[in-house]
């Protein structure tokens, strides 16, 4: 059974689409403002506004990242999270 993607607070834009796009396919904000002929400036401007629109606490390209991979609530919002003691 396939996991369902946390639902958006709103829609994405069609330029918000090809950069997390872009960015979830492993791209560098640099190649992306490539491909697209913008500024890298313009990336991080799309790329915020649309991790305004996943619900969540984490960093931007973090929030993205997890969300395109089918994350859930309690990972985007770091609930639930407890740190790895090493083993020795």
């Amino acid at each position: 059974m396939k996991k369902q993607r946390i639902p958006l607070l709103k829609k994405f834009t069609t330029m918000e689409s090809l950069v997390v796009a872009l960015l979830s396919r492993g791209e560098a904000y640099r190649m992306i403002a490539l491909r697209l002929c913008i500024s890298i400036a313009t990336v991080r401007f799309h790329l915020a506004n649309a991790a305004r629109k996943i619900p969540g606490d984490l960093e931007v390209r973090m929030k993205i990242l997890f969300w395109c991979r089918g994350a859930t609530l309690d990972q985007l919002t770091g609930e639930g999270w407890e740190p790895r003691t090493p083993s020795y």
